[in-house]
């Protein structure tokens, strides 16, 4: 459920340009991005990926290596960080 405007380009490396006006249950990227089936892979520094979901809990499963650390966001204020290292499930 991408965010309109978010034109989703799949087995491509494209850079997006993240929707701001966000709707409840959607998404939207920000950067270089490879967009797969089944996974997203992230090939710049200083990505991002935004969702607006309405919910006490949310889990992502993440893989790979980051060496800077994945910043999380709660209403527009970070609350909290982590690195990655491997293939883990995230609960924020």
């Amino acid at each position: 459920y991408y965010a309109p405007g978010t034109d989703i380009k799949p087995d491509l490396a494209v850079y997006y340009k993240s929707d701001k006006d966000l709707g409840l249950n959607q998404v939207t990227l920000e950067g270089v991005w490879y967009v797969e089936r089944d996974r997203i892979t992230s090939l710049s520094e200083g990505s991002r990926l935004a969702v607006k979901v309405d919910s006490e809990k949310l889990s992502i499963m993440l893989a790979g290596k980051s060496d800077l650390p994945v910043r999380y966001e709660l209403n527009g204020k970070t609350v909290g960080s982590f690195k990655v290292n491997g293939e883990e499930e995230v609960e924020l």
